[in-house]
């Protein structure tokens, strides 16, 4: 299953069922992410919009990077409703100084959107950065991450692709 065929199961199925906040932002931010909403003014999020919405209605397909590179994160409904299988805990040490890791659950399908919880996004592909996995503290290329964590401490075989034609 690629990300796109993802991102179309999670709008047809998840998306269109549910019922639309009232407060799109809300539903987003998690106290973590935010820390303590009463702290947030209308200014700073006037400008952020639900990524599931797009003129009032559901969007139709055309603007799924919006919702995947969203610096909101969006709030994914559990595996078992997603149909993905788990295939470990995520062990990355949380940022802040403290040694204690994440624990959320993953899938070969989400790997990449939760390790932007965790400030893998957005970087140049040469760059190099440690790996915080529990035990690890590799140095990597940005680009080859994802694929450590799948290999290395996931246990998971690289896919190939089939040249059909």
């Amino acid at each position: 299953m690629n990300r796109g065929s993802i991102l179309r199961h999670i709008r047809g199925v998840h998306l269109s069922q549910r019922q639309r906040p009232s407060n799109p932002v809300q539903e987003s931010l998690t106290s973590e992410e935010v820390g303590d909403a009463s702290s947030l003014d209308n200014s700073s999020t006037s400008n952020v919009v639900d990524p599931t919405v797009r003129n009032g209605s559901s969007y139709a397909g055309e603007d799924v990077q919006m919702a995947v590179e969203s610096p909101i994160y969006p709030i994914i409904p559990p595996f078992e409703q997603l149909h993905l299988t788990p295939v470990g805990f995520c062990e990355w040490y949380n940022q802040g100084g403290t040694r204690t890791t994440c624990g959320e659950a993953l899938a070969r399908e989400t790997l990449t959107l939760h390790l932007r919880k965790h400030g893998i996004e957005r970087m140049n592909r040469a760059w190099l950065t440690t790996c915080l996995w529990t035990g690890c503290e590799k140095i990597v290329n940005r680009e080859c991450i994802v694929r450590h964590i799948r290999e290395v401490h996931l246990g998971l075989k690289r896919r190939y692709a089939l040249n059909t034609g």
